[in-house]
């Protein structure tokens, strides 16, 4: 059996993300070879704080043959919940697994917060450190601490043969824009984590006694999202106001299926290079992938 861990799956990106990895078991199941998945059933672990939102996913994950979604409500803001969480999805995987052992774990770090969209020169008044402290919390904190919990010694990593981490990252990691300061930070921040984390791969496969172990930076474009929505009413600055509702009223804004896919793509085709910060827009990478380690 596979399984899937997705956070930020109660809508947008993270709902498409659970539907597509859904609908690639499907087709592994269906005879096509797939590098990561087996078709002998998946686990789909989903992370959300809305836990109506939630049920609405896990129901359409459950509608495909195979696979048994779990809701796992909590909020990643909160580091208190971190230990509770990583508990209920080790006990989630040992139901699955029961003795046997585990194919494939593929990981997306998918949930993230705005924060604050205004000029530096704006970042004052009362809340301010508050903002700064609990949007870094999600944005950076709970994707490091949960990564660390899962492949620690024991963890649920160690259960799995092969275990892929995807960080849903954005251009913004790269690339600045002004009223950008706090999500690009915390986005360029997570980028390096999961860079680092490449380079230690094969100390991860020795260690763990796994037999793959892949790293992957996804920019899934410019999406067309209730956040997106946010940033074009919330954002101080004229001009990314007019760039993301010109996108919006010319039709040029990505849907969440359209990334999604193009993320399955790339797990599928698994040639990208360990630690790669791969856009949306991007070509999909050629031959074998490798490790930046």
């Amino acid at each position: 059996m596979d399984a899937c861990i997705v956070t930020g799956a109660s809508r947008g990106l993270g709902r498409a993300i659970a539907m597509a990895l859904a609908s690639a078991h499907a087709t592994a199941a269906a005879g096509q070879d797939h590098p990561l998945l087996s078709g002998a059933g998946m686990l789909a672990m989903l992370v959300a704080r809305n836990e109506a939102d939630l049920a609405t996913t896990a129901e359409a994950v459950n509608e495909v043959e195979g696979v048994t979604a779990r809701c796992l409500a909590a909020d990643l803001a909160t580091v208190d919940e971190m230990d509770a969480l990583v508990e209920s999805m080790v006990g989630a995987v040992k139901d699955a697994l029961g003795n046997g052992d585990g194919g494939s774990l593929i990981v997306v770090h998918n949930a993230g917060s705005l924060g604050n969209l205004k000029y530096v020169d704006e970042f004052a008044g009362e809340g301010m450190v508050t903002t700064i402290s609990s949007t870094m919390s999600l944005n950076m904190s709970s994707p490091i601490a949960l990564t660390g919990a899962l492949l620690a010694d024991g963890g649920i990593a160690s259960l799995f043969t092969n275990v892929v981490v995807v960080n849903i990252s954005s251009l913004l990691a790269v690339q600045a824009f002004p009223c950008w300061g706090l999500y690009a930070a915390h986005k360029a921040g997570r980028d390096m984590f999961f860079k680092v984390l490449a380079t230690e791969v094969e100390h991860i496969k020795a260690e763990r006694g796994m037999g793959l172990v892949r790293v992957l930076n996804y920019s899934p474009g410019p999406l067309d999202t209730a956040m997106q929505g946010e940033v074009r009413t919330a954002i101080s600055d004229a001009s990314q106001q007019q760039l993301f509702a010109g996108m919006k009223e010319e039709g040029k804004l990505v849907t969440v299926q359209a990334s999604a896919n193009k993320l399955m793509a790339l797990l599928a085709g698994n040639a990208y290079d360990d630690g790669a910060h791969i856009d949306y827009y991007d070509e999909l990478p050629a031959g074998g992938g490798s490790s930046s380690g």
